[in-house]
């Protein structure tokens, strides 16, 4: 190898040279005989431990006093045991990855603070727990619900994104699509595929991994835009609004009243 040249390290998908004055060449940079030699290295590395493996197979097989050399399946198994050992001790290190969740979650949590949004606010509950969220929403402009602060949970599992959030009104509603206990009932909150109790909900109207704290708060308050009596989550709400429609504006603006009363 040229003197002025050190091998630090090599790896699959990094191999670095570092010169004896301490510069650092990066792979992308190397020049084409500087990359043999890292590969000549790979290939020297890989041949060393299949040789520290043999090694250890007749290591073990004189030590138990045997005459002859193991039968090709039991060396086999001795260096797939190996390897499987030398796996579990590497485990930990993945173990201590933090999930697709936690750094999806932290980055939107980045982002709106950097730009909030403008009819509603979302925050942790406890900064402790990336998975339990404070939002705050206003009753959208031109709608029954105009006006109203609502205070709302929304709580993520450790599957998200593949799995929806849930979120539930802290502050009393009277709303179709929210059940008496103030959960909320839209389609992208509901678990992605096909529902056969639910035909005229399609998958694409489901949960998809694409959407964000953001995107359901603006679903929920398009939600009260725009009610919906069927497949309703509140029965006597919906019956109210398909059929006593006054009745059911002065129930709403109770709520209403009652949401600037904190």
């Amino acid at each position: 190898a040229p003197s002025n040249l050190i091998l630090v390290c090599c790896f699959p998908r990094l191999c670095c040279l570092i010169g004896r004055g301490g510069e650092r060449l990066e792979s992308t940079i190397l020049h084409t005989r500087a990359r043999g030699l890292v590969k000549a290295a790979l290939l020297a590395c890989a041949l060393s431990q299949l040789v520290g493996l043999g090694d250890t197979t007749l290591t073990r097989s004189s030590s138990v006093g045997s005459t002859q050399a193991p039968p090709p399946e039991t060396s086999l198994r001795q260096k797939k045991s190996t390897q499987a050992s030398h796996l579990r001790t590497s485990a930990p290190h993945f173990a201590g990855m933090a999930p697709r969740s936690t750094l999806m979650l932290q980055q939107q949590l980045k982002e709106l603070s950097k730009r909030p949004p403008e009819f509603f606010s979302a925050g942790l509950a406890d900064e402790a727990n990336l998975y339990e969220w404070d939002v705050c929403l206003t009753g959208p402009p031109e709608t029954l619900y105009e006006g109203g602060i609502f205070n709302c949970k929304l709580i993520f599992p450790e599957a998200y994104p593949d799995r929806p959030p849930k979120m539930k009104f802290v502050t009393p509603i009277w709303h179709p699509n929210v059940y008496p206990n103030g959960d909320v009932c839209i389609s992208i909150l509901h678990e992605p595929g096909e529902d056969a109790t639910n035909p005229q909900e399609s998958a694409a109207m489901r949960w998809n991994p694409i959407h964000t704290v953001e995107t359901i708060v603006i679903s929920v308050i398009s939600m009260l835009s725009d009610p919906t009596d069927e497949s309703p989550a509140n029965l006597d709400a919906a019956k109210e609004f398909r059929e006593d429609f006054p009745a059911f504006k002065k129930k709403v603006a109770r709520c209403v009243a009652r949401s600037l009363d904190g």
